[in-house]
């Protein structure tokens, strides 16, 4: 109902402002949909509404197929979730049922990209399971062998490795029978997302012996795609891998090829935890001019690229998360941050940006001496907190001792009451017996 208010009042605008642009069948409102698509995303919003009206109307079962896939790819670019996944996912069951394999996968893989961009990881394992199923229909190895990539890398991200490698490694070997060279880089980027959940595995576990596999995998990639990017992401891998180690020099060593390697992809961005680790290599040596200049050179290109207030506007993405790992790391703060809580780490951030962004060495200065005596006052309440939670503790133990023994002592009373009772009942008994001659 209100969908179709909303259509009726767009009815009324259009009346008003584009007297000459009011389509009269499907068809034309399809193509002013799809023609205001670039200069104006509601216009063509409220041209698809139309489409789909005609279509409802005309019972027309494929041009609402296609009404609902415009309608669902214009709400995923307004940022419109919600409405993006119910009209892809209602073309979808359109041509499910109209037993169009192709389209319908092609819609649940939508379906799953906007929730994986949007951090719905859960929804996005939902949708790309459903995509496998339908990609199994198409019997193209190429297909079903990105649906169980796009999975490999939502269970990494819900952090079910054994789901995420199951996925990954038969990705690579649905792909092999019918790879081209074409499908070079498509091996790249599986072995790449095989060492990045070897790492992660390795983290999570504390076991340095999956950062063997991980650079195994990530030697693997650097083989099968020679392409820039291709080249970028396993080499920074490796130096991330080596630097977890402690192999400052080989660390060292595959940071500066990367570097090299990015001078020819032209892209700033992918060059900043590059040069952040380049400078926690240096801090370790001692080498403080180095890791100082390399350190704000990381934040002013992050600045550049993101602004100054997007870390902290919204912390779940997690491109932004590891966006203020980065500003942490600078002057190796983070080692001191890593048993704080989100709050804390919220609050230092803060801090931390103020600081990236001062304008004199002084006021830099200044700044961090700050942010050292507010770290250590709260390492002073994280203290008090753990204090306060023992003390907790304690008393609710006393609590449950007091009231258990409240109880064990009135059930005891009770105990000792009913016995009385039977003693007098038996006596009694007795007195009737000895009277009665019984």
């Amino acid at each position: 109902m209100k969908k179709q208010l909303l259509t009726v009042l767009a009815f009324f605008l259009f009346a008003s402002t584009h007297a000459n642009e009011q389509p009269a069948t499907f068809e034309q409102a399809y193509a002013k949909a799809y023609q205001y698509q670039t200069d104006s995303i509601k216009l063509s919003i409220t041209f698809a509404l139309q489409a789909e009206q005609f279509a409802l109307i005309e019972k027309n079962k494929e041009n609402l197929g296609k009404a609902y896939w415009m309608l669902g790819y214009l709400y995923d670019i307004q940022g419109d979730i919600a409405n993006a996944v119910n009209y892809y996912y209602g073309a979808a069951k359109i041509y499910d049922l109209q037993e169009k394999p192709n389209e319908a996968q092609q819609l649940i893989e939508n379906i799953g990209s906007v929730a994986f961009e949007n951090g719905l990881y859960d929804m996005a394992a939902r949708a790309f399971t459903k995509r496998l199923d339908h990609s199994k229909k198409t019997k193209n190895n190429k297909t079903i062998s990105d649906a169980h990539f796009d999975l490999g890398i939502t269970y990494k991200k819900l952090r079910e490795y054994d789901k995420a490698v199951s996925h990954l490694l038969t990705s690579a070997r649905t792909l092999s029978p019918t790879a081209t060279l074409a499908d070079t880089s498509a091996f790249s980027k599986i072995y790449n997302e095989l060492g990045i959940v070897n790492k992660m595995i390795a983290v999570d576990l504390n076991d340095p012996s999956f950062l063997d596999s991980s650079s195994f995998y990530y030697k693997k990639a650097l083989h099968f795609d020679q392409s820039p990017r291709g080249q970028f992401y396993p080499t920074h891998n490796l130096g991330s891998i080596q630097l977890t180690m402690g192999n400052l020099d080989a660390a060292e060593n595959y940071f500066l090829q990367a570097l090299a390697i990015s001078s020819k992809i032209q892209s700033e961005q992918i060059i900043i935890p590059t040069i952040n680790n380049l400078g926690i290599i240096y801090f370790r040596r001692g080498q403080m001019d180095k890791a100082d200049s390399l350190f704000m050179l990381a934040v002013t290109l992050n600045q550049k690229e993101y602004g100054p207030l997007q870390i902290i506007k919204d912390k779940k993405m997690e491109v932004e998360i590891n966006n203020m790992e980065e500003l942490l790391v600078s002057y190796a703060y983070l080692d001191s941050l890593a048993t704080l809580g989100t709050m804390h780490e919220y609050a230092f951030a803060t801090k931390m940006m103020k600081f990236s962004v001062a304008k004199n060495t002084l006021e830099a200065e200044e700044l961090k001496n700050t942010i050292k005596v507010e770290l250590a006052q709260i390492d002073k309440e994280i203290q008090r907190e753990e204090r306060m939670a023992r003390i907790k503790n304690w008393i609710f133990f006393v609590l449950i001792f007091l009231f258990s023994s409240a109880i064990i002592l009135y059930l005891y009373q009770r105990l000792q009451r009913f016995q009385r009772i039977k003693r007098n009942v038996l006596e009694e008994i007795q007195a009737i017996e000895q009277k009665f001659g019984f």
